[in-house]
């Protein structure tokens, strides 16, 4: 592992994912995602052992990792976990993380056109420079505004 990047800390929860992969859509999960700009907030790896770890670029940390099995004529996880070391990650909803991992997964991986997914509790005016913070200012897909009725 690069000296830079972390192991996944003992202090971590399960998260809950169903997931049936299609062959094609697990060969673009095995190519991973390498930072190519400093804009680039994540760095996805997978590995040899079917797992795929995904590390915050700026801290060195691993935030998720995900366990990969055959399964008929495709792949599923078998188990995924979040960090929970608060030195490393502060997240503690593990419904938001759970769709933070699948929106990483989607957004960077298989280059779907998906809506960055935000906490039931953010407020209204804290919802771009969330997404900001977790994804970067250049996102391909800013955040549409929203409705000052909403």
């Amino acid at each position: 592992m690069d000296g830079h990047y972390k192991e996944m800390p003992k202090l971590t929860a399960d998260l809950e994912i169903e997931a049936e992969i299609e062959p094609e859509a697990f060969a673009l999960i095995q190519k991973g995602f390498e930072p190519a700009s400093p804009q680039d907030k994540w760095r996805l790896v997978f590995n040899d052992d079917l797992q795929l770890d995904i590390f915050r670029v700026a801290s060195g940390s691993c935030i998720f990792t995900a366990q990969f099995a055959p399964l008929n004529d495709g792949y599923t996880i078998t188990r995924a976990l979040v960090n929970r070391d608060p030195a490393q990650y502060r997240g503690q909803d593990p419904v938001y993380d759970a769709r933070l991992f699948i929106y990483l997964l989607r957004k960077l991986l298989l280059k779907h056109d998906v809506p960055f997914p935000l906490p039931a509790d953010m407020p209204h005016r804290n919802k771009t420079i969330h997404e900001q913070h977790v994804m970067g200012q250049n996102q391909a897909n800013p955040p549409i505004p929203l409705d000052v009725n909403e």
